[in-house]
C-alpha cells in the first residue's frame, strides 16, 4: 500500500480589514498665512475670515486595498458659510493627484462622521495618500468649524488562513 503526504493547502482568498486613524495633530497648515488652534481633541480655525486649509499624510501599506474612509468633523449649524470638508487623494511618483473621496459635513450641526462610498483602491509601489482639510468659521466664534480625525479602512490577505 502507498501513502500520500499532503504538504500545505490551497491558498485562501480571505482577508482581514484593518483601520488607520489619522488624528488632528497630524495635520499641518497649508501655508504660513493660515490661522489655526489645536485644542483637546480637534483643530479649529483661529480666524473668522477665509477658509483655512490643512494637509496631512496618510500612510497605507503597499499590498493593501483601501475600502472606505471616514472624517469626523464639526460645524455649529448648517446655515451660513460654515465649512468642514476633507478630501482624500492619491499621489503618484510623477506628481499626479487624484481625489478619491470628498467628505463634506452636511448635517444640521454638531459633530458628524462622514463616510465615503465603498472603494477598491489597490495600494501599489509609487503611490502615496494624503488629506486636505478646509475649515471656515464665520458666525462669530472660531470654534464653529472643527476637525478631529480621519479613518481609513483597508483589507490585506489573511496570511494565517492562506498557509
Amino acid at each position: 500500500s502507498s501513502k500520500r503526504l499532503k504538504i500545505g493547502s490551497a491558498a485562501s482568498s480571505t482577508s482581514v480589514t484593518k483601520t488607520i486613524r489619522v488624528p488632528y495633530g497630524s495635520l499641518v497648515p497649508f501655508s504660513e498665512a493660515n490661522f489655526w488652534a489645536y485644542r483637546s481633541g480637534y483643530v479649529e480655525t483661529n480666524t473668522l475670515t477665509g477658509t483655512q486649509e490643512f494637509v496631512g499624510a496618510v500612510l497605507v501599506p503597499v499590498g493593501a486595498t483601501i475600502v472606505t474612509v471616514r472624517a469626523h468633523q464639526y460645524r455649529l449649524t448648517s446655515t451660513g458659510a460654515l465649512l468642514a470638508d476633507t478630501v482624500f487623494s492619491r499621489l503618484t511618483d510623477s506628481g499626479g493627484q487624484v481625489a478619491l473621496a470628498s467628505l463634506t459635513h452636511d448635517s444640521t450641526g454638531g459633530w458628524q462622521t462622514k463616510a465615503s462610498s465603498a472603494m477598491t483602491e489597490a495600494v501599489t509601489t509609487g503611490l502615496t495618500y494624503h488629506i486636505t482639510v478646509d475649515l471656515r468659521a464665520t458666525t462669530g466664534n472660531t470654534a464653529d468649524s472643527r476637525w478631529s480625525y480621519l479613518e481609513v479602512d483597508y483589507s490585506v490577505p489573511d496570511y494565517l488562513t492562506a498557509l
